[in-house]
């Protein structure tokens, strides 16, 4: 890489200038923003991946709700996590509902959590509910019909 400053090379300003970018490369991941990640696994209990499954984290001091899915290969990564306390709710139709109270993040943590859903065998599953901004009031009516 060559700089040309009125028509005459600098090779200095080329050294100058490639320092300061590499600087700044080194200084972005030296100084990552002040989140973290939840990331993981959803399968069943025989070991098989489960795709399509909705993975939130609710922080549950603001009230926010981060999504997430897993992928065909069963995994699911939820990026951008401010520090705080939150709740994990793994679920999808046709499966149990799995809620994860009290996961801690930190800053710049790279939390796995994996889980293991079974089926509802035939069952139906009726759900439910509503959220209230004050206080966090939650109603969860559960019908398991054999």
């Amino acid at each position: 890489m060559e700089i040309y400053f009125q028509n005459h090379k600098h090779p200095l300003a080329s050294v100058l200038l490639l320092t300061l970018l590499a600087n700044c490369q080194v200084t972005g991941f030296l100084l990552a923003g002040p989140t973290a990640t939840l990331t993981g696994r959803v399968t069943d209990p025989s070991g098989a991946v489960i795709a399509g499954v909705k993975v939130e984290a609710t922080n549950v001091e603001t009230n926010v709700t981060y999504p997430g899915q897993t992928n065909e290969e069963g995994l699911y990564n939820i990026p951008n996590l401010p520090p705080g306390t939150y709740r994990v709710i793994v679920q999808k139709l046709a499966f149990q509902t799995i809620v994860k109270p009290d996961v801690q993040v930190h800053v710049q943590d790279l939390i796995a959590l994996n889980f293991s859903i079974d089926g509802l065998g035939g069952r139906e599953h009726h759900w439910a509910g509503f959220f209230a901004p004050s206080n966090w009031l939650y109603c969860e009516f559960l019908t398991l019909i054999q």
